[in-house]
């Protein structure tokens, strides 16, 4: 996930701190937990980008101490570890988007408890499936589905993708914080 997610910031992590800290050659598993921590304060000043840098450290340490980075060519494992990562770096999200602890806790009662009134509406589990069909479908397959999306007639285009953006709208909370970047 890491080296694919945020590519330009990644590289300038590994390469100016990473790396001079020790990389792979000497304390790996604290030059891991430092580089993320501080990634996470790169991206603010709140107690929530501090756990959210801890949190991926962390994971990025046990990914290296359990040899989980070693690529796999089974692939049911490769979609059990495409199914973990998925979970992990979508609950680190949620660290990283809360305006507060304590919001994060009623977020996370939310998630336990299925009482959020996003967690019924059948749109939902519509982005979910999408989602996971799209994680698993090979790039051949792509490459069809965008030969048959061409020979479609851009009306019928133009409403398969309104009702994509009314789907959107409909999962969308009218108090959502705004863009990250845009706070700065």
């Amino acid at each position: 996930f890491w080296r694919r997610w945020h590519i330009s910031l990644g590289q300038w992590f590994m390469q100016y701190l990473y790396i001079p800290l020790g990389g792979n050659r000497q304390w790996i598993y604290r030059n891991l937990l430092v580089t993320m921590l501080l990634c996470g304060l790169w991206h603010g000043a709140g107690w929530q980008f501090v756990l959210w840098g801890l949190f991926h450290g962390l994971w990025l340490a046990i990914e290296r101490l359990t040899g989980l980075a070693k690529p796999v060519q089974n692939r049911a494992v490769r979609a059990l570890r495409i199914g973990l990562t998925l979970h992990i770096v979508l609950f680190g999200w949620v660290i990283f988007r809360v305006s507060s602890m304590d919001n994060f806790d009623q977020i996370w009662h939310a998630l336990l408890h299925n009482t959020s009134s996003h967690t019924s509406d059948w749109s939902v589990f519509v982005w979910v499936a999408i989602a996971w069909t799209g994680c698993f479908i090979p790039m051949a397959v792509f490459g069809r589905i965008r030969r048959i999306w061409l020979a479609v007639p851009a009306v019928v285009q133009g409403l398969i993708v309104s009702l994509f953006i009314l789907l959107l709208f409909n999962l969308s909370i009218q108090d959502a914080k705004p863009f990250i970047y845009f706070q700065f």
